[in-house]
């Protein structure tokens, strides 16, 4: 039985690939990329959109590349949509 932690979602991916079909701009183009690091190598990912290149905040070990992806997705979604249906995750403050 796997454990369902480990499944991955491509949410963002999806959202974006809708976006990007609703407002008339071609498919998203995504780019990886590596960086050796010691004995490892870490990966990275920019997706382009409508000719402006949007890059994952995060760099991944190279079986997770999917959620560089993922990653960059959601970043250039949130950019390209109003910031209002993607309420923040940090903190607003305390009490």
């Amino acid at each position: 039985m796997s454990d369902p932690r480990l499944d991955i979602k491509y949410d963002w991916r999806l959202r974006l690939e809708m976006y990007c079909k609703k407002v008339g701009f071609g498919d998203p183009v995504y780019h990886t990329y590596s960086d050796r690091r010691g004995g490892r190598t870490a990966w990275s990912c920019n997706v382009t959109v409508n000719k402006v290149t949007y890059a994952a905040r995060y760099w991944f070990d190279g079986s997770c590349l999917q959620n560089a992806m993922e990653d960059a997705a959601e970043v250039a979604l949130k950019k390209l949509e109003p910031s209002d249906q993607y309420p923040s995750r940090e903190p607003q403050g305390t009490v």
